[in-house]
């Protein structure tokens, strides 16, 4: 069963509307360029993973993973993702590899958010 958390809010930095219309623009652009551009419709396309930190260090986020590994090669399909730096071990580990990184910045801001585009074919 699934436990939904209501936490944060517009006082939030880093889900600023601001913020989530870079990272959506960004984003959009990337996976078009990196995705879409290459493999159209002939990929499966993991997106927004995350384990709750209590939940962390127990493979979870592996199996959840493995489940499109599975998916994708059942359909004989490339799969793709988009990551940031907290992500990069676990799919490297798993035998995806780079496509290439991206940054994400809201003007007048300092902050940045990089990312890189991972694959992984059979």
């Amino acid at each position: 069963m699934a436990t939904v958390v209501k936490a944060g809010g517009s006082s939030r930095r880093d889900i600023a509307p601001r913020r989530q219309a870079a990272f959506r623009t960004v984003g959009d652009y990337e996976k078009q360029h990196f995705f879409d551009d290459v493999y159209g419709g002939n990929q499966l396309h993991l997106q927004i993973l995350g384990v709750h930190p209590d939940h962390w260090r127990r493979k979870i986020g592996a199996g959840l993973v493995q489940w499109g590994l599975e998916e994708a090669e059942r359909h004989k399909l490339p799969l793709t993702l988009m990551t940031g730096s907290g992500g990069r071990h676990l799919y490297s580990s798993l035998g995806f590899r780079s496509l290439g990184s991206f940054s994400t910045q809201v003007p007048g801001e300092e902050e940045s958010v990089d990312a890189e585009a991972m694959i992984f074919e059979f």
